[in-house]
């Protein structure tokens, strides 16, 4: 079934919201106040030139990135993904198949590596991984996020057939020389990430029942819902997703 990528992440995948996180199609509406919390938290801390997304689907977090100044660009395995990109981004994107394909791109040019939501689709890591160490700067940055093997996203997605504990991932890239990032950094993107976050919580439709729940319950369940289930699905040990931040160090 996981053969054909190109074929699998067509029309079908992003449009009718079967199998997808939170059952809503991947569309600007829905995917907006995500996307900007995430952009302007990576440029907060990283602040990087140049910026390559890893698996963009429909560009939005690499058109944020562009309305934030960095010289970025876009990879996907789906044509039909990136057909549907803003017109302000799309002649940076590229179809490319990341476990079959090389990078398009001359070596050690970008100074953040992003990968949302996309290892987990992935048979295979070894020429990813070979493309990102190669064409990230040294000192550069690699923000990955991924569902975790208990969180409500782990098998909400049909195409999810790679999902591991975050301690996986940390050898994984460091079997590549990326190192985990655990400074003022990574402290700093918390900070902004969730500051952030509970900004666009009034307006980010409940994604569970319990959220759904605090907010009907009025000031002090909206209260609850909109300071303390960001940090539970991002960063607590109950966490739905795992951010990870690495860096290349030679």
């Amino acid at each position: 079934m996981h053969a054909d990528k190109k074929n699998l992440f067509g029309r079908d995948y992003f449009e009718s919201a079967e199998g997808l996180r939170n059952k809503r199609i991947y569309n600007w509406d829905n995917a907006k106040l995500y996307f900007k919390v995430l952009s302007s938290s990576i440029n907060n801390v990283i602040k990087p030139g140049k910026a390559l997304d890893i698996g963009c689907a429909k560009g939005y977090l690499a058109y944020l990135f562009k309305e934030l100044g960095i010289d970025v660009y876009g990879v996907d395995v789906s044509s039909y993904a990136i057909s549907c990109a803003p017109a302000e981004i799309k002649d940076r994107l590229f179809v490319v198949n990341i476990e079959q394909d090389n990078l398009p791109f001359p070596a050690g040019i970008f100074d953040l590596i992003t990968i949302t939501e996309v290892l987990e689709h992935l048979d295979s890591f070894d020429i990813l991984m070979q493309g990102v160490r190669n064409v990230l700067k040294n000192g550069g940055y690699v923000f990955i996020t991924t569902p975790t093997p208990f969180g409500r996203y782990a098998r909400t997605d049909k195409t999810h057939i790679n999902i591991h504990f975050r301690g996986y991932w940390i050898r994984l890239f460091r079997k590549y020389g990326l190192i985990l990032v655990r400074d003022h950094t990574w402290r700093n993107f918390k900070i902004k990430f969730l500051r952030e976050f509970r900004k666009i919580m009034p307006d980010n439709p409940p994604s569970t029942g319990i959220s759904a729940s605090l907010k009907r319950m009025g000031k002090v369940g909206n209260g609850i819902r909109n300071n303390f289930l960001p940090y539970i699905d991002y960063f607590s040990p109950f966490r739905s997703d795992e951010i990870l931040l690495f860096r290349r160090i030679d």
